[in-house]
Formats: C-alpha cells, sequence, structure tokens
C-alpha cells in the first residue's frame, strides 16, 4: 500500500539532485512558501547568482491553500538545477520544484469503431470474454447516480482540455456555479474566482471551457447522460460534471485546476451546501510518462491535501507496457493513499498496451476500443488509460449515490474517512484476474456492483430511502421520487404543509408517487421511510417543494440591445400571470414610463443614455411590487466605449511595478498599485481630454514602484480610425523605443486623417526590454500595467459658441433655480422650460447673462422640464438635453387637511410598519413613499375608506433601502405628508 504524505511535512534537503529534461517549463520554478514569508525580500534578494542576473520575477499564484506561486528567471544566464537547490536553501521556502510539462493519455491509436459500450455489458458482441465488464446493469439497480442519501448533489472534476457544452448527452449533467452570476466582473458567491459560471480556465482565469476535445471524451465515460433515448450513457445516469481547463497543460496548471475544486469543496462545507460543490473526486488523465515523484513533491503532496477534505483523485497511468515502480510515472506514482492509479484493460480483461506496477497502479478498468462521446455532438471509439481513469472516477461517483445515509453523513463529518473508506470498496470489490495478480495493488479490474454491494452490506440493515425529489410540479399536485434499497419490502411516505405540524401518511408507496389535491402556491414537505422484513429504516431527509401558481415577481428580467434607439426585455414566465407591466426611465430621472408588456420591445430610446427598468407581475386578483431596477445603457456613445476592443492584462498582482502617472494634454491620471493587471477608466469622470487633428501634445508617462525601480518599457496607442482594433503601425502613438525607471516624456501628433469622434487610448508599460502588445495575456505579457481611456478627436474648427451644461436646479415650492456651466464665448442664455409632458408649444423662454437663473411662479408640486443653450454675437448652440426637475411639495399651505391623526408605528421601521389615520369622510386616498427629491419609490392602489378611524399594516420586507423617506396620504384636494425612516 502506499503511505500518505502529510502536506508539507519535511523539507526536501538541499543535495537532493535529480535530472531534468525537456519535461520542464524552461526558467519557472513553484514555489510553497512559508507561513508569513516576505516574497517581496524573497524576490528582491535573489536578483543575482553565482554572479550573474537572475532577472527573477514573481509570476503568478497557484493554489492559496499551500502559498503555492510561480517564479520566473533567465535559464540561459544561470544553470537552472543549480538555481534550484538555492532556492530551496531559502529560510522563506517549504518546498520548490520544477514546472513540468505533461501530455494527454490517449496515444494509443483506434481499433474498429463500435456501435455498443462493452465495459457497461459484456456480452461478447465485441468478441471480447462475457462479463468483463464493470456490471453496470447491476450497479444501476441500486443507484443511478446523482445524489447523496441526504440530498446533496455528487460533482467530479474532470481537470482536463474542456467540454462542449451543448453535447446532447453531456450538457443537462454539466455542473454551473448557480451561485455566480455570468459577466458581471464579480466574485458573487465568494470562492476566490471572479465569473466562473461553466467551471475554470486556469490559464486565461476566466470561465472559458468550452470546446474541449479529450475532455468530451473523458466526461462521456463519467456522465454522459442515461435513460434519455439519445447517444450513450456514462456510468453515471445523472451527475455533474465540473469543467477544469488548463489551456497551457503544465504542472502548474494541473494544481491551480485542483485547487479550484477544492475551493468550492470547502465553501460546500463551510456553508453547508448553500454555496461551492460537493466535489468527491477529480480525473486526470494525462501525466509524465518516466515522471519521478520525488521531482514533483507539490503535486503530489496536494493530493493528500484534496483527500483530507475528501476529494479523491483518479489518475490515468503511462500508455506504455512499463513498470512504472521501476520507470516511475506522475501523477500516478505519487504516494498518495488518496489517489488511485489506474491502468487500462482490454474486453477480455488483458493489459497490454498500458503501464503495471505490483506498487504504484491501484488497480485496471476497460480503456481499449471505448464508445464515448466526441465533438460538439457526436460519438468515437478510442482507446487508453485516458478512459479508464474516468471510469472509476465515475464510479467512485456512483458509489457515494448509494441509498446509504451512513456514507453520505460521513462524508461531512469525517470527509477523509469517508473517501478511504470508498476507496477501500473499490479496491476490494474488484474482480480478481489471474494476470493481473502481479500487475497491481488489487490484482483485479473494477466492478462496480460489487463495490456498491460492499458498500450497501456494510450499511445497515435496512438503510434510509434516497434520491429524494419533487418533479413536474403544477398548481394542484407533484410527483414525488425516491430510492430504496434492495432490503426494503415496501415503504411509508409522511407529507404535510410545511406550516403544519401534522404528518399525513401513506402507505405501501412506490416511487415514483403522484400527490393529489394540493393547494396551489403552497410550501409541502414529505419524507419516506422503509420497511424492511425484519425492522424499519429511519426517516430520510425532509424534501420542501412549492406548489404552481403564485402571483411571484418575474425572475431573470434582462434588457438586450437592438439598436441606439431600441431594446427588448425578457423574463421567465409566472404561471399565474394575467400579464406584465414594465416601467423604465432615465437613471437619475424621477417619471417613470409604464406599459403593458404585450410587446416587450421599445425603440424610443435616446442613444448613449443610461436607462434603468423594473417589471411586475399582473394576476387575476392582484398584483406584484416591481422588481428591483435594472440598468441598461444605449449605444451611440463613439467607438472607444461602443466597440469591443480585445483584453490585455499584465500579471494581477502589479504591486511591483504600475503605472503611476498618465498626463496628456488636460488628462491626468495619478494611481497607486491595485493587485489588477489591467485598470478601465473609459468611464471614469474626467479621465479623458480633446485632441485635434494635425496637432502635437505633450505626453509624460511614470512608472511607479513599491521598493525596487525596474526598467520598463512603454508604449501607447490611439484608435485613429475607430474600428475597434489598434493598428501596431499606423496607431502607435507614443513609443520612446527604450526602457525607463522613471518619468519619460514626448509628444503625440494626431493625424489629419484621424476619425473625427470618441475612440480608445491604450496605455501599457511593461517590465524588460521589450516593448509590450496591445493585445496579449497576462501570462504572455508578465510584470506591469495596462490602462484603458476614452479621447476625443476634433477638428481644428471653433464654433461659436458650444452648449453649456446644467449642474444642478434647486427647488422651492414656487420655484427653481437653475445653475449651468459658464460658456467663455457666451454674451447671454436662453431658458427654456414647460410642464413635464405638455406639448413642445407650451414652452417658455427667459433670458439671463450669468450662468443660472430663477423660474418663477410655477406651480407645487410638478415636475418641469428645463434646457439651457449659449448665445453669443453671431451664433447661439444646441438646447441641452433636457433636465427634469419637481418643484417642493412639503409646504404647510399644501398640506390640506384630507385626513387627520396621521401617525405610523414603529417609525424608524425595520421591514414593516402600521399606519393610522382619521378619515373625515368616505373618500378615495392614494398612499405612496417618496424619496426625498420626490421620487415614487412605493405606492398602493387607490383605496375608498369609509369616514373614522382606520389602520393600514404595510410590508414593506427589503424593498427600501436604509433612509429617510415622506409618507404621502393624497387625493384631487389635497395631500398629507409625514417623514418616515427605514433602519
Amino acid at each position: 500500500m502506499k503511505k500518505i504524505i502529510l502536506f508539507i511535512s519535511f523539507l526536501l534537503a538541499s543535495s537532493m539532485i535529480f535530472a531534468q529534461s525537456n519535461d520542464i517549463s524552461k526558467g519557472e520554478i513553484l514555489v510553497s512558501f512559508k507561513k508569513n514569508a516576505s516574497i517581496e525580500n524573497f524576490i528582491a534578494r535573489l536578483q543575482s547568482y553565482d554572479g550573474s542576473a537572475t532577472e527573477l520575477k514573481l509570476a503568478e499564484s497557484v493554489a492559496t491553500q499551500m502559498n503555492l506561486w510561480s517564479i520566473v528567471f533567465n535559464a540561459d544566464n544561470i544553470d537552472e538545477e543549480a538555481f534550484l537547490n538555492f532556492v530551496r536553501r531559502q529560510n522563506e521556502v517549504n518546498i520548490a520544484q520544477f514546472n513540468h510539462i505533461l501530455s494527454k493519455r490517449n496515444t494509443v491509436p483506434n481499433d474498429s469503431l463500435l456501435s455498443k459500450q462493452w465495459q457497461w455489458i459484456n456480452t461478447a458482441q465485441t468478441a471480447g470474454t462475457v462479463d468483463a465488464d464493470v456490471d453496470a446493469d447491476q450497479a444501476w439497480d441500486i443507484t443511478k447516480g446523482g445524489y447523496t442519501a441526504t440530498g446533496d448533489t455528487i460533482v467530479v472534476a474532470v481537470v482536463d482540455d474542456g467540454i462542449a457544452l451543448n453535447h446532447p448527452d453531456l450538457k443537462a449533467n454539466l455542473w454551473h456555479n448557480n451561485y455566480e452570476i455570468p459577466n458581471n466582473g464579480k466574485d458573487d458567491d465568494g470562492n476566490g474566482y471572479i465569473d466562473d459560471y461553466d467551471g475554470w480556465n486556469t490559464t486565461s482565469n476566466d470561465d472559458n471551457v468550452d470546446n474541449g476535445s479529450h475532455g468530451v471524451n473523458v466526461a462521456g465515460m463519467i456522465g454522459a447522460l442515461g435513460n434519455n433515448k439519445t447517444g450513450i450513457t456514462g456510468i453515471n445516469w445523472t451527475v455533474k460534471i465540473m469543467t477544469i481547463r488548463p489551456i497551457k497543460t503544465d504542472e502548474k496548471g494541473v494544481i491551480a485546476g485542483y485547487s479550484y475544486a477544492l475551493s468550492n469543496r470547502q465553501l460546500f462545507e463551510k456553508t453547508k451546501g448553500k454555496k461551492g460543490a460537493f466535489v468527491v473526486v477529480t480525473n486526470s488523465s494525462w501525466g509524465i510518462d518516466n515522471g519521478k515523484p520525488i521531482d514533483a513533491p507539490l503535486w503530489c503532496n496536494f493530493y493528500d491535501t484534496l483527500g483530507y477534505y475528501g476529494i479523491l483523485s483518479c489518475g490515468a497511468t503511462a500508455n506504455n507496457n512499463v513498470d512504472i515502480d521501476v520507470v516511475g510515472d506522475l501523477p500516478t506514482g505519487c504516494a498518495s493513499d488518496f489517489m488511485i492509479a489506474v491502468t487500462a484493460s482490454d474486453h477480455k480483461d488483458i493489459r497490454d498496451f498500458s503501464a503495471k506496477g505490483l506498487i504504484g497502479v491501484d488497480l485496471a478498468a476497460p480503456g481499449d476500443n471505448i464508445y464515448t462521446a466526441a465533438g460538439a455532438k457526436g460519438y468515437t471509439t478510442t482507446s487508453g488509460t485516458s478512459f479508464a481513469s474516468p471510469l472509476v472516477a465515475g464510479v467512485v461517483a456512483l458509489m457515494y449515490a448509494a441509498p446509504c445515509s451512513n456514507i453520505a453523513e460521513m462524508s461531512h463529518k469525517n470527509p477523509a474517512d469517508a473517501a478511504l473508506l470508498i476507496k477501500k470498496y473499490l479496491m476490494e470489490g474488484v474482480d480478481k484476474k489471474a494476470n493481473l495478480a502481479t500487475e497491481c495493488v488489487s490484482g483485479g479490474r473494477v466492478n462496480a456492483y460489487n463495490s456498491l454491494k460492499l458498500l450497501m452490506d456494510n450499511c445497515g440493515s435496512c438503510p434510509s430511502p434516497s434520491n429524494l425529489s419533487a418533479t413536474n410540479i403544477l398548481i394542484d399536485k407533484a410527483t414525488l421520487n425516491f430510492s430504496v434499497s434492495d432490503s426494503a419490502v415496501t415503504s411509508v411516505l409522511e407529507w404535510k404543509q410545511k406550516d403544519s405540524t401534522a404528518w399525513k401518511i401513506v402507505n405501501k408507496v412506490v416511487s415514483p408517487f403522484i400527490l393529489n389535491n394540493l393547494k396551489e402556491c403552497t410550501q409541502y414537505q414529505f419524507r419516506v421511510k422503509s420497511t424492511c422484513k425484519d425492522t424499519m429504516s429511519a426517516y430520510s431527509s425532509i424534501i420542501t417543494f412549492k406548489t404552481d401558481g403564485c402571483c411571484d415577481a418575474p425572475l431573470a428580467f434582462k434588457a438586450t440591445l437592438k439598436s441606439e434607439n431600441s431594446v427588448t426585455f425578457s423574463w421567465t414566465k409566472v404561471a399565474a400571470a394575467q400579464n406584465y407591466q414594465v416601467r423604465f426611465r432615465k437613471s437619475g430621472t424621477a417619471k417613470w414610463i409604464v406599459f403593458n408588456a404585450t410587446n416587450p420591445n421599445i425603440d424610443t430610446l435616446t442613444k448613449c443614455t443610461l436607462y434603468e427598468a423594473q417589471i411586475r407581475t399582473v394576476c387575476t386578483k392582484d398584483s406584484t411590487a416591481y422588481t428591483p431596477s435594472i440598468t441598461f445603457k444605449t449605444s451611440g456613445c463613439g467607438a472607444c466605449l461602443d466597440l469591443k476592443y480585445c483584453v490585455c492584462s499584465a500579471s494581477d498582482n502589479n504591486n511591483f511595478e504600475y503605472i503611476k502617472k498618465v498626463e496628456l494634454n488636460t488628462l491626468t491620471n495619478t494611481t497607486l498599485a491595485n493587485n489588477k493587471g489591467y485598470n478601465d477608466f473609459t468611464t471614469k469622470a474626467g479621465k479623458t481630454t480633446e485632441l485635434s487633428v494635425s496637432s502635437s501634445y505633450n505626453i509624460t508617462l511614470t512608472p511607479g514602484y513599491q521598493s525596487t525601480a525596474y526598467n520598463e518599457y512603454f508604449k501607447v496607442w490611439i484608435d485613429y480610425n475607430q474600428d475597434g482594433i489598434f493598428d501596431d503601425g499606423t496607431e502607435v502613438a507614443f513609443d520612446p523605443d527604450t526602457t525607463t525607471t522613471k518619468a519619460i516624456s514626448g509628444f503625440v501628433t494626431i493625424p489629419p486623417t484621424a476619425k473625427i469622434g470618441s475612440t480608445r487610448m491604450r496605455v501599457a508599460m511593461r517590465f524588460g526590454a521589450f516593448a509590450p502588445e496591445f493585445c496579449s495575456s497576462a501570462t504572455d505579457f508578465g510584470f506591469g500595467e495596462v490602462e484603458d481611456y476614452c479621447v476625443s478627436i476634433k477638428t481644428n474648427f471653433v464654433p461659436c459658441a458650444k452648449t453649456p451644461t446644467v449642474k444642478a436646479v434647486i427647488a422651492g415650492l414656487n420655484t427653481l433655480k437653475v445653475n449651468w456651466t459658464k460658456v467663455d464665448s457666451a454674451i447671454a442664455y436662453n431658458i427654456m422650460y414647460k410642464k413635464l409632458g405638455a406639448p413642445d408649444s407650451d414652452f417658455k423662454i427667459e433670458n439671463s447673462v450669468v450662468d443660472s437663473f430663477v423660474i418663477t411662479k410655477l406651480k407645487p408640486c410638478t415636475d418641469y422640464e428645463i434646457q439651457v443653450r449659449s448665445i453669443c454675437k453671431s451664433d447661439f448652440s444646441a438646447f441641452t438635453v433636457s433636465s427634469v426637475a419637481k418643484t417642493d411639495c412639503t409646504n404647510a399651505a399644501q398640506d390640506l387637511n384630507i385626513v387627520s391623526a396621521l401617525k405610523v408605528m414603529p417609525n424608524p421601521f425595520d421591514q414593516n410598519f402600521t399606519l393610522d389615520f382619521y378619515n373625515p369622510e368616505y373618500q378615495e386616498v392614494k398612499i405612496a413613499i417618496l424619496s426625498t427629491t420626490g421620487q415614487v419609490m412605493f405606492e398602493l392602489p387607490n383605496q375608498t375608506f369609509a369616514a373614522g378611524q382606520q389602520r393600514l399594516n404595510i410590508e414593506m420586507n427589503d424593498y427600501l433601502p436604509k433612509g429617510l423617506y415622506l409618507l404621502k396620504l393624497s387625493n384631487k384636494r389635497g395631500m398629507k405628508i409625514q417623514k418616515l425612516v427605514k433602519q
């Protein structure tokens, strides 16, 4: 048996020397630093070795759990092996090793195509040996996979070259991080990764995992969807496959991939299943032929780290008929009890093209002429240990789905023990074969049924039902599903409304069971227990579900831009809805535009404008509150913001060096280090400038450092033709053709052919003697920083006057004071105003010779539309875009006594409050909550009240943010205002 090596339990001896070959990444070392080590001091101290410059840099974090980093150096200047041993002797270092290059293990050519999967049920259909299979049909009698006995969704992490997200036989079983909002630039679930919805790409640091090849073959073995009348099935009919894609297939990427799987399992346990993923096993169908575990202590030790948290790891051994105990192999030679090393057998249980090892190889699994998923939607026959390993990983996942609450509970209380117990039953359940007795530890080929039976035999005589779910949920009924063990004679179902304390009992139920006569929009619970021959199981976990028919607000409300003036809305449908109402407005304005969403399209928008929109459901009896606002911005802002420019970033950790200041014409931007390799200033106020064609401007770029000043190369591009692409010839605005450690200056000359309008400027600073590129990943770019700005290209023509900008409108009861920016060439200004919604013929025009004006004789509590323009000696500007402002509503003269004795309890309130008032007569009263600027935040439908004392309970829940509001009661004759505080 293999011996467990506790993670970072020793330091490698400084004298350890081993041979390196082409399987390492040149000039790169992986270092696990000690806790609280000063990595910055380490890098600064090792800038030279043996009299030569190392050019040592900190490249990237690989695994936070191990404080593991990649460092890079100039391998042409110094001896790599000698420098590695020197690094190992430093006080800050726990373990250091080279970063090894890996290769996939499906190198054996295909034999003839097969139309059936003999590995599950072998009837000699391929001229093989009957029953030289994993007894999948008998295993499926116990479980078909998917969930543990206590309801946890089982996840298998596949570290490979990606997946086909829309493969018809895989997409339903692919894991998605449903706690992450895709593409919003945030780490919504707090697992340490941003926008990891489809999985994780350790090279590009995003969830770009589509268009895989080898990984599709692998995933088909684990979890091609079963019983769906399509294609093939995996060993699990249902399971969740987490896709982890290291495009650059090296040791660093693989460990980073394992770290992603581990982070999600840790989050799952920390949040008790509310976030993260219940990862039980990883699969690695690649490795290094003849690789020595002693050369890769960090890699090997990480399997123990995974195992500590309950994750087993399956590895495909070499596709060579060698003894890995003699020649070595990575990762299957790693001495960890949590590593399951798999070799491949054929349809006659013969191992001939794959590796053996009485110490290093655990068991065999079918891997020759395997029929599995391939491409975007197809299938193929292929061979290799690459497909034997995921078969075993799939069996591990299937075992976790056994209807045995004991193993399910142990996986959380003692995860490492549960993982080792699963491996024990996996090894003991193999079909022993004479030819394998001296070739692997178990002496046999995996058998899913045998291993499941061993688990169940040790689970108890009458285990609880598992795999509980409620499906096909309608207004008045639902289908209840569950699985029972072979020892169960019959089952007892208990169900109730969630708020009830009394369970209703149904005896002798069989899954699936249809529960009828339910109430609409009501939460129910059910549980099941098994009755065996001599005893009865405990009840299963309780499953809660809700019947349809609720008047719920729509979900997934989304705006999709169609043009610079139009948008279409979409949302998930609500069964009880009679209609939907959408309202939208320009962001920052008070007036909502409401429409019934029979046609969810709007084509009257203003270009380059930020809008917000909300939606509510209209049902037969009532309506929901409006949803929280979504925002969208129309196009038409110019090339800088409308076009999609290529992504360019330096290393994420730019603490060592960064762009400290950019100065061009009127643009000055000073920043500090912020751990980002890319910073976007295109939408930041004041971070822009105007540049005229055929004109030259001074530019000064200043680097910043945390400690040591490094040589930096600056380069600037401007997209002069506004096509969304930086041309490295005609659009290089500044290239000093040298490096610097301090501020560097020059000139930017705008060519006469530059297109007029807003366009993108990119400033890049890169460590070293080579000029940065305008589009490159953090890995290729290295250290430094990239910044983007919007600049406005204009002609040399100076108009007589330009349009002012309205700065503020100050409201009074009958007045509005308008302030705007001063225009130097203006001799006067026109102020034009009218009631909001009135025809343009109602506009009134006033004049002012200064940059402010008070509009008088206005109606209280009324919205007005205001525009301003400049007047010069011979010309005038265009009017500003309308500003909307509302006169004051809170003057006591207008606070007419439509009601009296108005009281709010409590005030301040948290979620809900009670409204008491005396109504002097039978009348209709409208109740609304306003912001302090007069914006309607919440309103109730008009209600008619009888004369006398009235009491209303108003439920706000979390609809309003904390703050000061105005409670307004009104009718045609007047209003009553009361201050309201949400705490």
